[in-house]
């Protein structure tokens, strides 16, 4: 085994993604002495058979397997994996995200809530504090300095061979850890996940692993989720179908819809039509339809890419740019830019001072036209986590010694949390967070100087938060038996957790660690 050289491992069944993510492994900085080289599987059967068949063809001590739309923008990444290995030798594997504790029906992909990612939905953040033990990690990254076989004799698919191999590595006495991210990792390109599967494999994974944890299989794909998914497949082959045809207004029709408006998996067909019109309208030389639905999909996906680059400073900033005026249309460059990045201001100066720097007037002054559109936040609703959204200056307001109370509902059956509010109340500067509650105890909460706050699901109150949840609170209560979702956000933090349940749940305590304590309602 070599125990200088790196290995990047990608399975590889998209060109262009697959050119975009060397291209940043080709940036990284390699540590004097170090060596890295890259294998791409190609036509691999599952996740599970391509990364065997890598593991198999070098002796690298150190592999880093990743998806082909993973980018490693960190360009010190090296430095940092090889740093948080050698700080352990029982660290087996290294992710930058991850979950602290498995549900009990297995499903890990609902409640990542430690590390950092930019995608394509929003930036992750969650709990950070020197190297986290986790349950599961995303496969998105996967780095390790052992190696274990992958369970393709289970895993014949694209699912659940993460964290499939993360219980491998538990298996064997070897910690799987998130760790800290100074500066984020990776951005993943991600596109929509197709769940059709999902409960096959994840079937397969709760009775694989009995022996680690009870887990329980309940359905999870229901028939109308199943139903949903082939609509999806139906309504993107007739999208495709209509570009290849050039039947823009039928195109427009579907993408139009309310329903298919702002989702992940229609967003680059829906800016595709909102820069064909914009570019019909105005009559401009520069196309974003390339005549058929792969060319266009393409083109779209190469300005991203360029654009992404602007924004993680990656590749030569001259050309990138050079390339973005010369070939797309203001209106692509603007709507494309809102869709997918977060720098904006940052991206826009910088492509005007190219256009003046190189004597471009009309490019720069068709770029000026949206300066408030390229400097103005981006606002994404995200419906399925329902971020509590909390302003930085409302948290000024709160004192140095804070508590955050967490509820399933508050009214004048919940003596409980009203109590605890009243004794936390003399003490500290008390949050409540609660999912229903009864108006007239509002005016109870006014003159006790409780801040509250609504959420319709409460169980995803972690990644919107800042890092306040773990660094500006010196407790938390929850009260509740159905809230395991919740106390799971701080399973493997420091943080002190008070857990008040019926005396049926009261052994709960015991499948998290230390720092929570359950207490008998």
């Amino acid at each position: 085994m070599n125990i200088k050289n790196i290995e990047f491992v990608v399975c590889i069944g998209d060109k262009q993604e697959m050119e975009e993510c060397m291209s940043y492994l080709k940036k990284l900085n390699t540590p004097q002495g170090y060596n890295i080289d890259i294998i791409l599987i190609s036509n691999a059967t599952s996740m599970t058979s391509g990364y065997n068949e890598a593991m198999k063809k070098c002796n690298a001590k150190y592999k880093v397997y990743l998806h082909q739309d993973t980018f490693i923008i960190n360009p010190n990444f090296v430095f940092e994996l090889l740093k948080v290995f050698e700080s352990d030798p029982n660290i087996g594997m290294i992710g930058c995200v991850g979950r602290r504790k498995m549900p009990s029906d297995g499903i890990a992909v609902e409640g990542w809530n430690t590390g950092k990612v930019y995608d394509n939905i929003d930036s992750l953040q969650g709990y950070e504090s020197g190297i986290c033990e986790v349950d599961a990690l995303d496969g998105l990254l996967l780095a390790t300095q052992y190696d274990i076989p992958w369970r393709e004799d289970i895993f014949k698919g694209w699912d659940y061979y993460d964290i499939s191999q993360c219980f491998e590595f538990h298996r064997r006495g070897l910690k799987v850890v998130v760790p800290v991210q100074n500066k984020t990792w990776c951005y993943h390109d991600n596109h929509y996940s197709k769940l059709y599967n999902y409960d096959i494999w994840r079937q397969k994974f709760v009775e694989e692993y009995q022996d680690i944890y009870p887990f329980e299989y309940t359905e999870h794909i229901s028939q109308n989720k199943r139903e949903m998914e082939e609509l999806i497949i139906s309504l993107t082959e007739l999208l495709e179908q209509y570009l290849d045809s050039g039947q823009m207004t039928e195109f427009s029709v579907i993408c139009k819809n309310p329903n298919v408006e702002n989702q992940l998996w229609s967003r680059d067909y829906c800016l595709i039509n909102s820069i064909y019109y914009m570019e019909q309208d105005t009559n401009s030389s520069k196309r974003i339809y390339q005549g058929n639905a792969e060319s266009t999909l393409n083109n779209l996906r190469r300005l991203k890419h360029l654009l992404k680059r602007i924004e993680y400073n990656a590749g030569v900033e001259e050309e990138n740019i050079r390339e973005i005026v010369d070939n797309y249309s203001v209106y692509a460059i603007c709507i494309v830019c809102i869709s997918y990045c977060r720098e904006r201001k940052k991206i826009y100066e910088k492509i005007v001072g190219f256009c003046a720097s190189h004597d471009l007037k009309q490019q720069q002054s068709d770029m000026t036209m949206f300066q408030e559109a390229m400097t103005e936040q981006r606002n994404i609703d995200i419906q399925h986590m329902q971020q509590l959204i909390v302003m930085d200056k409302d948290w000024k307001e709160f004192g140095e010694k804070q508590v955050l109370l967490i509820a399933d509902r508050i009214g004048g059956q919940t003596t409980k949390v009203m109590r605890l509010c009243r004794e936390l109340s003399e003490q500290y500067k008390v949050c409540l967070v609660v999912q229903q509650y009864e108006a007239e105890i509002l005016e109870q909460l006014d003159r006790m100087h409780i801040e509250t706050f609504f959420m319709k699901q409460p169980q995803h109150l972690v990644w919107d938060m800042k890092d306040k949840l773990y660094k500006e609170f010196v407790e938390i209560h929850i009260v509740g038996d159905g809230m395991d979702r919740i106390v799971e956000q701080w399973h493997r933090t420091h943080i002190p957790v008070s857990w008040y349940v019926s005396h049926e749940k009261s052994e709960a305590e015991q499948e998290y660690s230390d720092n929570i304590s359950c207490y008998v309602l």
